[in-house]
């Protein structure tokens, strides 16, 4: 029906006379909005809230074991580093293994391995060693160190079928570790059984 035609009252659309068929009001629309969007944001932002607190406390709990684990990760890496880092002193070589066979041998300084797959060896190469045959010494209460005797090594049998008592006293220093540590079972022993054939040999 116009606003003019008969029955219409002579109602004028521009005079605000009918508030009801009006557009909505701007600020309520803009406020409406708002709170959508705060609440898809997870902001909590005024009563739409209440609905989606579950969901923005899922998501701060997944942040916080993301953060958790972060710090996890930061600290095994630091353990690991440490474990990974070893040092060759002066006068010492290092014998590195992998996986239990010879891969390199390092030089003094600091060095770097792969661990646990990586063992290393230090071997003191200027220190002058020591190895008595045939007796042992042993500190005594006086200045002079107390010494037993090892018959099994002393005792010898000379050509002319005499029993001698010798005894030793051998240095040596080590000069390839890596030789050192996997020609043989046992050095000392070694040491000793080539000493004794050597005496034999002479006596």
């Amino acid at each position: 029906m116009a606003w003019n035609e008969p029955g219409g009252g002579n109602r004028d659309p521009w005079s605000g006379g009918d508030r009801d068929q009006g557009p909505p009001d701007l600020d309520e629309v803009v406020r409406k909005l708002s709170d959508r969007f705060s609440n898809l944001l997870g902001s909590g932002r005024g009563g739409g809230s209440g609905g989606n607190s579950s969901g923005g406390g899922g998501g701060a709990s997944g942040s916080g074991f993301a953060g958790v684990g972060l710090v996890i990760g930061i600290i095994a890496l630091i353990g690991w580093l440490i474990a990974s880092i070893y040092i060759v002193n002066e006068g010492e070589r290092g014998v590195v293994l992998r996986f239990g066979r010879y891969l390199e041998t390092t030089l003094p300084g600091p060095h770097l391995r792969i661990f646990p797959i990586d063992q290393v060896e230090i071997v003191n190469v200027e220190q002058r060693r020591f190895r008595e045959i045939g007796y042992r010494s042993a500190a005594g209460g006086g200045r002079q160190p107390a010494i037993r005797s090892v018959p099994k090594e002393a005792l010898m049998l000379t050509q002319d079928e005499n029993i001698v008592d010798v005894r030793l006293a051998v240095q040596y220093q080590i000069k390839d570790p890596r030789a050192y540590l996997f020609n043989v079972l046992d050095p000392e022993a070694v040491l000793v059984q080539v000493v004794e054939s050597a005496t034999r040999e002479t006596i």
